[in-house]
């Protein structure tokens, strides 16, 4: 696990020259979606940095994680009882950060969910509002050029903090190559609920919950499944 501070001065090292889950403790974007969202990562020291396989597995895509930033350590390491045996030679490996974050609200351009309430945006466009107001891990790719992860290093550069303003954060693209997104701080209140904060203690860390969402557990059916498709 680590920080802003940290993982900016790792990425800068790195860059010089020389599974899809159903978990519904992480929230996806799509083209178009808007988040107004609540870090609880400060960016100190709570923010999970990943290396991440991602292949078919017959009809599906599959996500393995590779290893996790250890700071204490200055490397990757794959956590203890974890194995990437299964998965198909000669992969890139995708650089990935995830964090907590309350989630109040999700504004979609078309309407998948009939319960979606109908609102028109600032120049009077249709979109649909999802209130979801509970606890969700977002986890994204650090962009080219590290443009993603650089707002959020933005935001924590001008407020010191990633949990003091909530934040608006827009997918725009539908492919790997068109994606971009918008990320910023916004002037306005949003306080978690009591009851909801009574529940944070109860999360697990965002190392943790990649070790259980996207770790492979050695010789697991999982991993001899993986292992005997790719063979």
């Amino acid at each position: 696990m680590g920080g802003i501070s940290m993982i900016s001065q790792r990425r800068g090292q790195m860059n010089a020259p020389a599974t899809t889950t159903n978990n519904q403790s992480e929230l996806w974007f799509r083209d178009g979606d808007q988040a107004l969202i609540k870090s609880l990562a400060s960016g100190k020291d709570d923010i999970a940095y990943l290396q991440l396989y991602r292949y078919r597995d017959g009809n599906t895509f599959k996500t393995v994680l590779a290893s996790i930033y250890d700071d204490q350590k200055d490397e990757f390491v794959l956590p203890e009882g974890l194995t990437i045996d299964g998965v198909p030679e000669n992969l890139n490996l995708s650089h990935q950060f995830a964090l907590w974050t309350y989630v109040d609200e999700v504004f979609h351009t078309d309407k998948r969910v009939e319960s979606w309430e109908v609102v028109s945006g600032k120049t009077g466009k249709e979109m649909y509002k999802e209130v979801i107001q509970d606890f969700r891990v977002i986890k994204l790719t650090f962009g080219r050029g590290d443009i993603v992860f650089g707002q959020f290093e933005e935001i924590f550069n001008d407020e010191g903090s990633l949990d003091k303003s909530p934040i608006r954060i827009k997918r725009t693209g539908a492919g790997m190559q068109d994606t971009n997104y918008h990320i910023n701080s916004l002037n306005r209140e949003l306080e978690i609920p009591e009851d909801k904060k009574a529940e944070i203690a109860n999360l697990p860390s965002i190392n943790q919950y990649c070790i259980d969402t996207w770790g492979v557990k050695a010789g697991t059916e999982a991993e001899k499944t993986a292992d005997e498709l790719f063979s």
